[in-house]
């Protein structure tokens, strides 16, 4: 069953998930302080599997530097996301 989940519950939901062993994430944008939010350190998101959208312009490329970019494999785009 479908539950709704307000600002709080998503965020702890979050938490939850990229606390786990095999991350794998699908965020569109990538904003300033998303990894620190997200992960705590870059050793963590390291091991993170990510998708992200680049074509919109709505992350910031310094975040993606911190996640890896150019060189991180498990760092991909998906055009509209």
């Amino acid at each position: 069953m479908a539950r709704f989940l307000d600002h709080k519950q998503v965020r702890d939901a979050v938490q939850t998930v990229v606390a786990g062993d095999d991350v794998r994430c699908a965020v569109a944008f990538w904003g300033d302080g998303a990894l620190k939010a997200l992960f705590g350190s870059k050793k963590r998101a390291s091991k993170a599997r990510i998708i992200c959208d680049l074509s919109m312009g709505g992350t910031n490329p310094e975040e993606l530097v911190l996640l890896g970019a150019p060189d991180n494999p498990d760092l991909k785009h998906l055009r509209g996301l």
